[in-house]
């Protein structure tokens, strides 16, 4: 089983939240998480960008405040939600294979569109 990443553990919860930024790579380029494994830590990090995107929203006003309010709004959700689920043992290419059979049964299916299924990239860090 793979070790998730800080960085797919907060990506796979912002999947698991509501947010209302779209796309959700925004968030990527505002909270600075690496690609070493998820562990408690990690919402810590996240407490700390956190606490800057409410220092950020006090010093904001107009749509950088609305932004910023989003953003917060956004971590938050994620960051409750890691905390409230284990992820230890998170199994990737299982999730990957749910998401395959749900596109297997809708474009060929429902849709009677082209489907060709592509075994995901195994990518070693």
């Amino acid at each position: 089983m793979m070790v998730l990443s800080e960085e797919a553990a907060f990506t796979y919860a912002l999947l698991r939240t509501p947010a209302a930024l779209y796309p959700r790579s925004v968030f990527r380029r505002i909270i600075a998480l690496s690609g070493a494994p998820y562990t408690p830590e990690t919402l810590n990090r996240l407490d700390g960008a956190t606490a800057a995107l409410r220092d950020r929203l006090d010093r904001t006003v107009g749509v950088d405040r609305a932004f910023t309010f989003l953003l917060l709004q956004g971590v938050e959700g994620a960051r409750s939600y890691l905390a409230a689920h284990d992820l230890s043992g998170f199994d990737t290419t299982a999730t990957i294979d749910a998401y395959y059979a749900v596109a297997e049964e809708s474009y060929p299916g429902r849709l009677a569109l082209p489907w060709n299924r592509k075994p995901p990239l195994d990518v070693d860090r």
